[in-house]
């Protein structure tokens, strides 16, 4: 049997998921994003508007100590 060298796909290893925050209801257009990852092995792109309070929560915690 003859050895490969096929790779998976990004999106064959993290499946992506894409959210709108239920607070500032931001879409592609309208806001910036947080991206983590989360159940699993599935990649999840959450957007949120400059002023969202949950988007100034993700930088906090993304911040230097």
């Amino acid at each position: 049997m003859e050895p490969t060298t096929r790779c998976r796909t990004a999106a064959d290893l993290f499946p992506l998921k894409v959210l709108v925050c239920g607070f500032c209801r931001a879409t592609a257009a309208t806001g910036g994003t947080r991206t983590l990852s989360a159940e699993g092995e599935c990649l999840t792109v959450t957007w949120h508007t400059a002023a969202c309070p949950h988007h100034a929560a993700d930088l906090i915690l993304a911040a230097d100590d």
